[in-house]
């Protein structure tokens, strides 16, 4: 399988200025995060809120630069290129956002919208060929053509999602980030989402970076699952492994939160002490110590290393054995 991206020592801090943070502080939001990506496979971010995943994938895109580190894409460092260098490739990243409908202009129709980044890389020749291209996404999308002089208010949630999805592909990219694109949704249209997306990776074999909260959808959809915890990855599997043997104890916390549909069914819960630490001013030593209950001076004292603990399955935990 060949690899297309390759993230290294990715790095993104921010520089606090005021507000109810203490001014002069820096916010690391990213930190020293590493990881591959295989052509046609769907890495899933998991974690709380405000822990960097949304972050990683702007970072990674370029949206935001990174403060250090290096994003390998077919090869070529993206940190290195300045926005006029980066901007050919564009093409193969793209990204699906939360909200559809704020990420669509209301002044534009559907047939503008989902043609926009042809026009941007001047891929048509004629409006014979513009036209050609929409109708052909709009087909594998799901979309009709009687969408295409509408506009966004016009339509449902998941309709704009699939307008969303289609403005991203006609582009034909390699690399998708989604960052929870589903959690706006109904829960019955969610699943007919997901079954896009995966009907469409399978065709066109592109590759996820899949942010979500909601690990049920992250079990259907993904091949592999990194759970980040204050800008770090903590722990990173196949979905399988991760489910079955989960290292990291904020890991099984997270699996211990998912609903089971049987009241009858008796089963340990992992509750969390505490609340989340200030990405501002975090613990010393392991970030998560402070809600760990099986944190030792060790904890305190060593920041520990995120290591292959077995095959393919790398965790960051001085108490493994414990856990």
């Amino acid at each position: 399988m060949k690899k297309i991206l390759e993230v290294k020592n990715l790095t993104k801090t921010f520089q606090v200025n005021g507000g109810f943070l203490k001014k002069g502080k820096n916010l690391t939001a990213v930190d020293n995060v590493s990881f591959e990506l295989m052509e046609g496979e769907t890495l899933c971010l998991v974690g709380e809120s405000g822990c960097g995943k949304s972050t990683l994938g702007r970072s990674i895109l370029q949206i935001i630069k990174p403060t250090s580190g290096e994003v390998l894409f077919d090869g070529v460092d993206l940190c290195k290129l300045d926005e006029k260098k980066v901007r050919p490739y564009r093409k193969n990243l793209q990204m699906i956002f939360q909200d559809p409908y704020a990420s669509l202009n209301p002044r534009m129709t559907i047939r503008e919208l989902i043609g926009a980044p042809v026009r941007a890389f001047k891929l048509a020749a004629s409006a014979e060929e513009f036209d050609k291209k929409i109708r052909e996404v709009c087909s594998v999308v799901g979309i009709s053509e009687d969408w295409l002089d509408k506009y966004p208010h016009e339509f449902s949630g998941g309709q704009r999602q699939r307008i969303v999805i289609a403005r991203a592909l006609i582009l034909n990219p390699k690399f998708i980030v989604c960052d929870e694109p589903v959690s706006a949704l109904d829960v019955s249209i969610r699943s007919q989402v997901l079954n896009l997306m995966k009907d469409l990776q399978a065709q066109f074999r592109f590759s996820y970076l899949f942010v979500s909260h909601d690990l049920s959808v992250v079990n259907y959809i993904g091949d592999r699952i990194a759970v980040m915890y204050l800008g770090e990855f903590v722990e990173l599997a196949d979905k399988r492994e991760l489910f079955r043997n989960p290292l990291h104890p904020y890991t099984q916390a997270l699996l211990s939160a998912i609903p089971v549909a049987d009241v009858t069914y008796k089963r340990e819960r992992n509750y969390l002490e505490g609340e989340v630490p200030s990405p501002v001013d975090p613990p010393s030593g392991c970030k998560f110590r402070t809600r760990c209950k099986y944190a030792a001076d060790i904890c305190r004292q060593q920041k520990p290393q995120f290591v292959m603990v077995s095959e393919e399955h790398y965790a960051a935990c001085h108490m493994q054995h414990c856990v």
